[in-house]
């Protein structure tokens, strides 16, 4: 793997800051945690006009990936606490599950 490089996207009048880390793979991928974060996953060499484009391309899904862990009022862990694990696994419970044959979206309960 090769070192994270941190950029800043701008689609319309949104600011989208990401992460590429480039790897052995054949394909881009992007993925946005909970916490907002946006990493695009691509392959070593792959030129800036192609990350850019494909950013263009899934900037709305972006957006409302962020607006919709935004709903849950999910932030990021402070380090050192254990909450990171914690994190991983209710950012797992937030998908949409099948029940009934109908979709509902999987609710996230808060201990104090």
């Amino acid at each position: 793997m090769v070192p994270v490089m941190q950029q800043i996207f701008v689609y319309g009048k949104e600011t989208i800051p990401y992460s590429v880390l480039f790897s052995a793979r054949r394909t881009l991928g992007i993925k946005v945690y909970p916490s907002g974060e946006v990493v695009l996953l691509a392959p070593e060499g792959t030129p800036e006009e192609v990350i850019e484009q494909k950013l263009h391309k899934r900037a709305p899904w972006i957006l409302r990936q962020q607006a919709y862990f935004k709903d849950f009022g999910i932030r990021s862990p402070q380090k050192g606490t254990g909450a990171e694990k914690l994190l991983r696994i209710s950012a797992v419970s937030l998908h949409v599950l099948p029940a009934g044959g109908r979709p509902y979206r999987a609710l996230q309960h808060r201990c104090p």
